[in-house]
């Protein structure tokens, strides 16, 4: 790959990955899932660990919708491995409020910080996708009652 190639593919990796925090906020189930390879593993900050597009799709179908949500995306580092597989770095700042949560916001929400390992994979489309994402919790400054 030259140089140019190299910078194309770690941009549309790390868009991949400001695409997944858009798509955490927002109630595209589809549009989230088919960020993932339809083999990819996906482990959450509790641990707990998803296996292919139809876990994948059960777990933010069941999470909890309505009030705020903003996954902060920064300190994304991509390293290709080679023109189909590559590894990223990054950590995200997560809010969020339940409802009723108007912005400006005017309760304080609760605040994560994540820190992201995931492996790239080139799709048959030319598309990168996560072939497997491992969050690890940094921060919680959850109240109590919202850890549930």
């Amino acid at each position: 790959m030259d140089e140019m190639q190299v910078m194309l593919a770690e941009w549309s990796c790390a868009k991949t990955i400001r695409k997944y925090a858009i798509a955490a906020d927002g109630d595209d189930v589809e549009a989230f899932v088919d960020l993932f390879e339809p083999d990819a593993i996906w482990q959450r900050p509790d641990g707990k660990t998803y296996r292919g597009h139809e876990e994948i799709r059960a777990v933010y179908t069941a999470r909890p919708t309505g009030g705020f949500s903003r996954h902060l995306v920064s300190n994304i580092v991509v390293d290709l491995n080679d023109s189909e597989h590559a590894r990223a770095r990054s950590v995200t700042a997560v809010l969020k409020a339940k409802p009723p949560a108007d912005v400006p916001l005017r309760v304080r929400p609760s605040v994560l910080m994540v820190a992201y390992e995931d492996t790239l994979r080139r799709s048959g489309d030319g598309r990168w996708r996560l072939l497997r994402r491992e969050s690890h919790l940094l921060l919680d400054m959850r109240e109590p009652e919202d850890h549930a």
